[in-house]
């Protein structure tokens, strides 16, 4: 291995004195000047120096005039894509630029507007059912209202005979039924229904319909039908959706509570809702 290593050694020491030594130096191309032309002088150079000077060939002066062409052409497309950048430049500021007020376009909100229906939810016999109703009704998103007023209220299902001529003929009828058996039994003293004989009143329909069936046993037809009585009640008072169906059943305090929807005529500040 070491006499491999001194053998490239001496190659390379043999190899760099053979270039600097042995090989000639190459000289420098040769001036071309053209015949006629007074020769440039440098500062300080002797005219009467000779120089070397390469004979006048004509073919490398149209290497370099071919090449000429070629430069102008690029010049005069670099200038052209200035020119045209320029114009381009000068066309985007000439143009006005919207502000961002202007070209944001104005959207007016709308609200719409629900028209409502305006009702009231009852009769409540008294305040706490009437509350009970407003907190469900509260809960739907409804703003109800309490509100107090004389009423005929639904009573029951009442089971009677019809007005008699005279108070005397009703009296004797009733003493025939007690004598049969049958009490709880009195006569109207005025109104519409004077002189007529009532046979109880029943919230129950079956209910009614047995005592009525007792009676016809016994030889005489009753009548059964609605019976109402004035009363002070609660309403409960609220506007909701045209089209919005609210079932009376489910703000009922008890089956024997028959409720009932009725519309009203609207405040003019709730005839809509946006």
């Amino acid at each position: 291995m070491k006499a491999i290593f001194l053998f490239l050694v001496l190659l390379n020491f043999g190899y760099l004195a053979w270039q600097s030594w042995i090989v000639p130096s190459k000289a420098p191309p040769p001036l071309l000047e053209a015949e006629g032309v007074p020769r440039l002088l440098l500062v300080g150079e002797d005219p009467n120096e000779p120089t070397f000077v390469a004979p006048y060939d004509p073919s490398a002066l149209l290497t370099v005039a071919a090449a000429e062409p070629e430069a102008e052409e690029s010049e005069d497309a670099s200038t052209e894509l200035t020119a045209s950048d320029e114009e381009i430049s000068a066309e985007i500021e000439d143009e006005p630029v919207a502000s961002d007020a202007a070209a944001a376009p104005e959207i007016e909100v709308a609200v719409a507007s629900v028209a409502l229906q305006c009702v009231s939810l009852g009769p409540f016999l008294n305040l706490r059912e009437a509350t009970e109703a407003s907190a469900k009704l509260l809960a739907t998103g409804l703003q109800p209202s309490q509100r107090l007023s004389e009423s005929q209220v639904w009573f029951g299902h009442w089971v009677h005979l019809p007005p008699q001529p005279s108070r005397e003929e009703a009296v004797a009828i009733v003493e025939g039924l007690k004598t049969q058996g049958v009490t709880d039994i009195y006569i109207e003293p005025s109104g519409p229904m004077e002189n007529s004989i009532s046979l109880g009143v029943f919230s129950d329909r079956r209910h009614a319909e047995t005592r009525a069936g007792r009676i016809r046993r016994l030889g005489i037809s009753p009548q059964i039908r609605d019976r109402y009585r004035d009363s002070s009640v609660y309403w409960v008072d609220f506007a909701m959706p045209q089209g919005q169906v609210i079932d009376p059943a489910d703000y009922q305090a008890s089956p024997r509570r028959v409720l009932r929807i009725e519309g009203r005529s609207c405040p003019d500040d709730s005839t809509a809702r946006s």
